[in-house]
């Protein structure tokens, strides 16, 4: 139970919508702080902007009777909304004090009863008081302890006081809110999730329904985004895993096949010599045979043990060959043949024909490609070896003017194994001699192709990417 638990939990499917949905409340809270810090901060600036103070007496005091306290200069906003009291309001009374100057009489409250308060420690609050009405500004008082006469009084504007207010009740708000956003952040996350999650559980169930007996398994899923482009990938890669293990059987099946006909024949020859009274003819013939069988079987046997190595091999630590030199090496080893045969050979190769590869599988891809010229070209015939550069290319070039190669035959004779029989020389070969020399190419990261017309003779072109000196 707990390991069925773990594997949900470690699973996409609960770790994206939490990670979507843990995402959404930090950019929630963060954004939630940073407005209302800017908001308050605006506020308390615009208080402090409209803000004025002074002193407040009590009924029944005369001013020049008593010692002002000092009134501190540096006090915030915020020290005076958390620090004193909103008067309870019973009304506001404009008056002209005894002295004549303009004031104010705050009916007070309870606690402090009436206070008065002269316009010219609060001008602004005078003007805005007869300019505007009677809820213009909020007063507040904090009562001073060494002057039971007297008090603070703070004049604020009422419009600052509603921004903050306004900022506070936005930011409960939007608290009360949050479940609402975070339920929707859950719902958009599943819903997110599953069209993630769907295409790749579908290619992993394929993934998983795929085996070495059952490759057509492909995903269905089409799309243009990247799990869409993850989906092709894995078919592409099914399909050349599917083409590979059918190489696979066919090269088996055929190596099998090739394999049994000597066998065959060397079991036919010694049955035929078991009926027979022994005698030294019939023995020597039966020894030839056998012989001849099992050399047969040897060439077979190191032509498959040079495909397997060649489809096995790396070109990582390579070193760098000049091509020209490889050219000359071939084509001294061919000349003899070639003379023997009757065949006209000539071969050329541009300098500097530079090139990252394996100096022996190269050598048997020239060895290859001669070879099946001279037992296609009858005598009189004109073979040619040429190497040249095209561009950033190494082009190497083999043709003939043998029997060629019919066109439904073209795209068939690099496969291992194939041979073409009609209008062609007997010969002893197995079909691997081209199939090898397309795996050296391909293991260099070139290309091999052919062109040829029945009766005029082949070109066997290989292109290969050059290296440095």
């Amino acid at each position: 139970m707990l390991s069925g638990m773990h594997s949900r939990l470690s699973s996409l499917t609960f770790k994206l919508p939490a990670f979507y949905v843990v995402s959404v409340v930090v950019l929630l809270a963060v954004f939630l702080a940073i407005t209302y810090f800017a908001n308050t901060n605006q506020a308390y600036r615009s208080i402090e902007q409209t803000l004025e103070m002074g002193p407040g007496y009590l009924k029944g005091i005369d001013p020049k009777e008593i010692d002002l306290p000092s009134i501190p200069d540096n006090i915030t906003a915020r020290q005076i909304l958390s620090q004193f009291t909103e008067f309870n309001m019973q009304g506001i009374n404009a008056t002209v004090i005894q002295d004549g100057s303009a004031g104010f009489i705050i009916e007070g409250d309870s606690n402090t009863g009436p206070v008065t308060v002269y316009g010219h420690h609060f001008p602004g609050t005078f003007i805005n008081y007869f300019s505007g009405g009677l809820f213009e500004r909020v007063f507040y008082y904090y009562e001073v302890e060494e002057h039971d006469s007297i008090v603070f009084v703070a004049s604020i504007d009422q419009a600052s006081l509603q921004m903050l207010e306004s900022a506070q009740n936005s930011l409960r708000q939007t608290i009360y809110l949050s479940p609402l956003f975070v339920f929707m952040a859950v719902v958009f996350a599943w819903y997110v999730t599953r069209q993630t999650v769907s295409p790749l559980s579908a290619i992993a169930r394929t993934a998983e329904n795929i085996s070495e007996r059952n490759l057509g398994y492909r995903v269905e899923y089409y799309s243009d985004d990247e799990v869409g482009s993850l989906a092709s990938s894995f078919n592409r890669m099914a399909e050349r895993l599917e083409k590979a293990f059918s190489t696979q059987r066919h090269f088996i099946s055929d190596a099998a096949h090739e394999l049994r006909t000597p066998l065959a024949s060397m079991k036919t020859a010694v049955s035929y010599a078991l009926t027979k009274p022994r005698t030294e003819g019939i023995d020597q013939q039966l020894l030839v045979n056998l012989y001849q069988r099992m050399e047969t079987m040897e060439r077979l046997i190191n032509e498959l043990l040079t495909q397997a190595k060649i489809d096995e091999g790396t070109l990582a630590d390579k070193p760098v060959l000049d091509i020209s030199t490889l050219v000359d090496t071939a084509a001294e080893a061919f000349e003899p043949l070639f003379e023997e045969r009757g065949i006209i050979f000539s071969y050329r190769s541009d300098d500097g024909l530079y090139f990252r590869g394996d100096q022996k599988l190269l050598l048997r891809l020239f060895s290859n490609l001669l070879d099946n010229a001279t037992k296609y070209t009858p005598a009189g015939g004109h073979v040619n070896l040429e190497a040249f550069r095209q561009g950033e290319q190494v082009i190497i070039k083999v043709s003939d003017t043998g029997c060629g190669i019919a066109l439904e035959h073209i795209d068939k004779i690099f496969d291992r194994f194939y041979r073409v029989a009609a209008n062609r020389p007997s010969e002893t070969g197995f079909g691997l001699g081209l199939s090898i020399c397309r795996s050296i190419v391909k293991q260099h990261g070139g290309e091999i192709e052919v062109k040829s017309e029945t009766g005029k003779g082949s070109i066997f072109i290989v292109t290969l990417p050059t290296g440095k000196a």
